[in-house]
């Protein structure tokens, strides 16, 4: 153990808050290089700036994923990995590792021992990185002399050979590649050469868009990730009504797309027996954020989890459960006839609850039924807490698409009770103009009927 005391450590973990907030605000520049600050520049580049906050819990959440826990975790740890950050902007994420560095015991020569390389695409941001930690070399009198800086594209970099575990880390551009590309986003390209390069003993720890977790575009992707023989760790993230990235979109008014990126925290890492484990989607308000971001998620283990292709957000074990017993289980589709008489409009977003219309319009699905029974079978099934759950299980948060409707699983069990539960379906059908809520948008006023509260409720 190093033998400073307790108002050196105090200093220089103060030391590093500075550096961490001017790596905050560096970036928050850096995400808008036009004058004006356009949305045009940002979507260029793909840019989100990482938040201190964030940045710190990033790192808290790796150490405890990978079991590093005090002074001779950290002191290994650091001296058997390289340090990889592909798109570092102002540093915000290095600065962040020096600071939980510090907090487990590591002294600023140990530090400064750190193997690292330092790659962005914009010669400004790795400028002030290598200042700020010029500041730190004059201010402590260390040396970082094993820092690679490289102004270069990752994509195209060769990274130098190191007898050391790669450790890739970082928050990609989050941008749209070129048609024809083989992803549909720059992330990915970020993930699969940093996954491909990190062996058998290396690590990634990326904030991704948390389409990752579920888009068929990267179904391959996940496959990938799935064939390493690691664990896997995805911690998900809403944009309403908080949001991790406050920088926002600032030619939108809409709400929610004012608001940033719906992503994740995906950790991969080498275990001696691979886990795929992941969280709910994570909605908090402002007032909750340092709660949120000063706590462990709580992840569920999805390992055996086979409805489908994607890493899902479980709400709770509840609908986890609900999910690992419907394989054989007749979809939602079985209700639906084509040409039906009887007619269900299905609101194609939703937040807090499953949205009904009176008729047909964009933005809504038309559900049709041959008999009204069915219909309200469908009304029971679509406003329950159970479908709900699922929802915000396996659905990106906002949309409600034809698929996530269609491929609901019927379980016997469920489909039971909701079958008992027709009277009251027919009830709330008769007496829908009392669930009514409205929302005002440019365009005028939205009308949806909101049956949460008299619907058949299942899950804890």
């Amino acid at each position: 153990m190093n033998t400073y005391s307790e108002d050196w450590r105090l200093d220089w973990d103060s030391d590093l808050s500075v550096l961490l907030k001017n790596a905050e605000e560096a970036e928050q520049g850096l995400s808008y290089l036009s004058p004006c600050g356009s949305e045009a520049a940002r979507k260029e580049l793909g840019s989100y700036y990482t938040p201190a906050d964030v940045s710190l819990f990033f790192w808290t959440e790796f150490l405890r994923l990978t079991h590093i826990h005090d002074y001779n975790d950290i002191e290994i740890f650091w001296h058997r990995h390289h340090f990889v950050e592909p798109s570092a902007g102002a540093g915000a994420l290095i600065f962040a590792l020096f600071k939980k560095g510090v907090e487990i015991g590591l002294s600023p020569q140990q530090i400064a021992c750190i193997h690292l390389t330092v790659i962005d695409i914009n010669a400004v941001a790795l400028d002030f990185i290598r200042e700020q930690i010029s500041w730190l070399e004059n201010r402590w009198s260390i040396v970082f002399s094993n820092i690679n800086y490289e102004c270069n594209d990752f994509r195209r970099h060769k990274l130098t050979e190191s007898s050391r575990a790669l450790l890739f880390f970082g928050n990609p551009p989050f941008v749209s590649n070129p048609r024809g590309s083989k992803w549909r986003n720059l992330f990915a390209d970020f993930l699969e050469r940093s996954i491909s390069q990190g062996k058998k003993d290396g690590h990634c720890h990326f904030i991704l868009p948390v389409s990752i977790a579920f888009s068929r575009d990267y179904a391959k992707l996940r496959q990938q990730m799935r064939g390493l023989g690691k664990s896997i760790a995805i911690s998900s993230f809403d944009n309403i009504p908080d949001t991790l990235f406050p920088s926002g979109k600032p030619e939108h008014t809409n709400t929610n797309k004012a608001n940033s990126q719906r992503c994740c925290i995906l950790t991969i890492f080498p275990t001696n027996k691979a886990k795929i484990l992941s969280t709910r989607m994570h909605r908090w308000g402002k007032n909750q954020r340092q709660q949120l971001l000063s706590s462990p998620p709580h992840y569920y283990d999805i390992s055996d989890y086979d409805f489908d292709d994607q890493f899902p957000r479980p709400e709770n074990e509840a609908i986890l459960r609900y999910l690992d017993n419907t394989n054989a289980a007749k979809r939602f589709a079985s209700l639906i006839c084509k040409g039906g008489k009887h007619k269900l409009y299905v609101a194609s977003v939703a937040r807090n609850f499953i949205g009904f219309r009176e008729e047909a319009s964009s933005g809504v699905h038309c559900l049709a039924f041959d008999n009204k029974e069915s219909m309200i079978l469908g009304l029971l099934i679509l406003s329950s807490d159970v479908f709900l759950n699922y929802w915000r299980s396996v659905g990106d948060g906002f949309h409600v698409t034809s698929a996530n409707i269609m491929d609901f699983p019927l379980h016997t069990n469920f489909m039971n009770l909701i079958t008992n539960e027709i009277p009251m379906g027919n009830r709330m059908w008769k007496n829908r103009k009392q669930f009514v809520k409205t929302k005002k948008h440019p365009k005028g006023l939205t009308t949806s009927y909101d049956f949460s509260t008299a619907a058949l409720r299942l899950c804890p």
